[in-house]
């Protein structure tokens, strides 16, 4: 009995021990559970880490720019009637051979100077106008042009066309046509063509003196390429 004391003391002990280990083992794991919620909490910063990708919108932007500069460049010009239609026409072949379109818009030759100089300053103005050669002083010093450079061009042209578009030996413009002044006369009042602005003059007052007509000369107004003597 007393082997058996010592063997049920014995077993005891052990199970005691094996509570007391599994004890200790369960006291250890215990503070070890509550650290697994520190594991989620990482992965929200592992998250951020990834967000690169997500940057990729920002590109999108960027390439905008760039379908800008594709856009196909485009010269404004202000033309009248009668020339408006002939240089659309030529537009197209232009907008094809140096890849620049021409957008014509419409104003009367008579207006095109004067809003020139109004929308010019703004901002507004066209890049080339169709005008007359007389206006360049005028436009010049107003700051609304640029000298241009025809190169070997040059000589293709007048000399006296040339000429007329030069102002302080700069070149201002390109002359597509040269155009001649009319002046008529009444044979029957003035059989002698006048050789001078002088002769004309004189001329007229004595026509006008004789009440052989209301106004000796006369210039279409608008437009003083129209000169006559009134019959």
């Amino acid at each position: 009995m007393k082997r058996f004391s010592r063997i049920s003391v014995f077993l005891i002990f052990v199970l005691v021990l094996t509570s007391m280990l599994l004890a200790a083992c369960g006291g250890g794991a215990a503070p070890a559970k509550p650290v697994e919620p520190t594991a989620p909490p990482e992965e929200p910063t592992t998250a951020p880490v990834e967000e690169p990708p997500a940057e990729e919108p920002t590109k999108a932007p960027a390439e905008e720019p760039a379908t800008d500069s594709d856009e196909t460049p485009t010269l404004k010009v202000w033309a009248d009637e009668i020339r408006s239609p002939i240089i659309e026409e030529l537009g197209k072949s232009f907008l094809e051979e140096y890849g620049v379109g021409i957008k014509v818009q419409l104003v009367g030759f008579g207006d095109i100077r004067e809003q020139f100089q109004v929308a010019g300053p703004a901002g507004e103005g066209p890049d080339i106008i169709i005008g007359a050669h007389d206006w360049l002083g005028e436009l010049v010093n107003s700051g609304l042009l640029a000298p241009v450079d025809l190169g070997d061009k040059k000589d293709d042209f007048l000399s006296t066309a040339i000429q007329g578009f030069t102002y302080e030996n700069k070149l201002y413009g390109m002359p597509y046509a040269v155009e001649n002044v009319a002046f008529f006369r009444n044979t029957d009042l003035v059989p002698d063509a006048p050789e001078t602005w002088s002769d004309v003059t004189v001329i007229a007052e004595e026509l006008e003196a004789d009440d052989k007509v209301k106004m000796g000369f006369g210039m279409h107004e608008g437009d003083f390429r129209w000169l006559c003597f009134w019959c």
